[in-house]
């Protein structure tokens, strides 16, 4: 290998070492006076600096040098040379079924439950780290994205989601479970999991996925978006969908429905929550331990050859110390290797908070919560299983700033809003950069102000209904004389279509002269009209949507084929 192709590939793993070179001139200028002081007594100085300029003391200044090079250069972790290592991945695949009916559109959960859904679905990227697929569904199901690591890909689709995408209008989540279980391979069907973020179906959707989820051999987890009151309906354009009396239309979630789908099927169900990510540590714990394995691929990697250069730096040594340093030399290099890494869960120096700490981490809230001894941890694990109830209860006598912000957690959860904030100005009393607090109060204070405005809209609304009642019955008074004024005016109508005709065939005129200008102008004006035509073809909005639209189009003529 030519030089120069060397120091192209070569690089250093811990470059920062390679600044012991620079004392080597002061180590050899060391070296070579080694021995003067002592000496410096018994011989002049003159006849002294003779006598250390010998070629041993030049051999051992040499030595030391090298001996620090190599040392330093084996520190740095020189690589050049690429070695092939097998992929290790998770080997469960997350499948998340996103809910794209006209019911996500509601805006009980603000700007909208799509959104939240949508900001629900980068948490789970980022809690999950093996490979992610996506699927949708309204009338028909449609696949996104196969199973993939590419986070990214899956981040950027999610802001062209849409219902007006969907070819089929409905809710048919049972077609979006066989869907994804047909793209997740047979054996790591045990590991992964299905996620549906959904508002709710109907009573026969339901019924069907309850069916599909019995027999799917994935484990399922639903994450129910919206509120008990509901919300109205927007359109694309953000105008409210009307019902045929004009009034708003309101979705509310079928909570319930979904909870007994839940408890019927063995399914893990969560309510999303707002605030933090705990339901959906909950809802993607994994079933079995056994979460990584290779996968099939495998990577080049630089390869340390820093470890190649202890024989000569132990030889090295050896030489320079003398006789019997060779054993001390080893003995050092020995405690230099790595410790054997034992399992956390077999050593004997943990402590019921450190494996209880360590459940809390996989997930096992429950399991947590009985292991803890410190009573502030074991509210958390408490939260986390979804007894906010008794979470509450422990963590209300306690003043620190963590208990005081998840009092107020568990508190929003079980609808004191006020006991909520009141816990939260209490954390940022102690301490005012605590964001995740501020953020909650400001939710809080901008639902407060929607309700406000909700009912002086209410009000408002309510005074002109009466008004218009009352100018309904003036109205009626002056029927009758409308109705004289209407007869009376029937012959002045039937002057006027006399004029009409009278004056059509002067407009008829009018026009073939028009036309006739028109067709004079076409030759001059072509050329701006393709140049306006032009333009406005290089100003076409863009449609990033449009590709997924066509795809699912077409898919589902694929099926009606069948």
């Amino acid at each position: 290998m030519p030089i120069f192709d060397f120091l192209d590939t070569l690089e250093w793993q811990e470059p920062l070492w390679l600044l012991l070179l620079l004392t080597l001139p002061m180590l050899y200028s060391l070296a070579l006076r080694l021995g003067a002081s002592r000496w410096g007594a018994y011989i002049d100085a003159s006849l002294l600096g003779q006598l250390l300029e010998s070629p041993r003391r030049h051999l051992i200044a040499l030595g030391l040098c090298s001996f620090m090079t190599l040392t330093a250069v084996a520190l740095a972790g020189p690589s050049w040379l690429y070695r092939t290592v097998p992929l290790i991945q998770r080997s469960d695949i997350l499948a998340i079924g996103l809910d794209l009916s006209t019911s996500m559109r509601a805006q009980d959960l603000a700007p909208s439950r799509l959104v939240r859904a949508n900001l629900k679905i980068r948490d789970a990227l980022r809690l999950h780290d093996g490979e992610v697929m996506l699927t949708v569904w309204s009338g028909s199901a449609h696949l996104v994205l196969p199973p993939t690591d590419d986070d990214n890909a899956v981040s950027h689709l999610l802001g062209v989601l849409d219902p007006m995408l969907m070819p089929d209008i409905g809710d048919e989540p049972a077609t979006a479970i066989d869907l994804m279980i047909e793209h997740i391979p047979p054996e790591l069907r045990s590991f992964s999991r299905i996620l549906l973020i959904t508002d709710g179906s109907t009573l026969s959707a339901i019924e069907r996925l309850r069916q599909a989820i019995i027999s799917a051999s994935v484990p399922v987890s639903i994450l129910a978006l919206g509120t008990d009151t509901g919300g109205a309906i927007a359109d694309q354009r953000g105008r409210f969908i009307s019902n045929p009396n004009g009034d708003a239309r309101i979705h509310k979630p079928n909570f319930k429905s979904l909870e007994d789908l839940a408890s019927a099927t063995g399914s893990l169900y969560r309510r999303a929550d707002l605030y933090s990510d705990d339901d959906l540590l909950m809802l993607l714990k994994p079933e079995t331990s056994t979460e990584r394995a290779e996968s099939g691929r495998e990577i080049r990697v630089l390869a340390d050859t820093g470890p190649y250069l202890l024989p000569l730096i132990v030889l090295l040594a050896a030489l320079l110390l003398g006789r019997g340093a060779l054993p001390g030399i080893s003995l050092a290099l020995l405690l230099w290797l790595p410790a054997p890494q034992a399992l956390a869960e077999d050593s004997p120096w943990r402590n019921d908070n450190s494996n209880a700490w360590e459940r809390l981490r996989q997930g096992d809230a429950d399991g947590a919560a009985e292991l803890f001894s410190d009573p502030e941890w074991r509210a958390i694990a408490l939260y986390r299983s979804g007894e906010y109830q008794r979470a509450a209860e422990m963590l209300a006598g306690m003043s620190s700033e963590r208990a005081l912000y998840n009092l107020g957690n568990a508190l929003a959860h079980l609808g004191d809003l006020q006991g909520a904030a009141s816990a939260w100005s209490g954390v940022l009393e102690l301490n005012p950069d605590h964001e995740d607090a501020a953020h909650n109060l400001s939710l809080l204070e901008q639902e407060e102000q929607e309700g406000q405005q909700q009912n002086s809209s209410d009000s408002e609304e309510s005074d002109q209904e009466g008004q218009s009642q009352s100018a309904g019955g003036e109205q009626q008074q002056g029927e009758g004389q409308s109705g004289q004024m209407g007869r009376g005016q029937q012959g002045q109508g039937e002057q006027r279509q006399g004029r009409r005709g009278e004056q059509q065939d002067g407009d008829e005129q009018d026009g073939e002269e028009q036309r006739t200008a028109q067709s004079e102008s076409e030759d001059g004006e072509s050329d701006e009209y393709q140049l306006n035509r032009t333009m406005q073809l290089q100003f076409v909005e863009p449609d990033p949507g449009g590709l997924l639209r066509e795809r699912f189009l077409h898919q589902n003529r694929k099926r009606r084929q069948r």
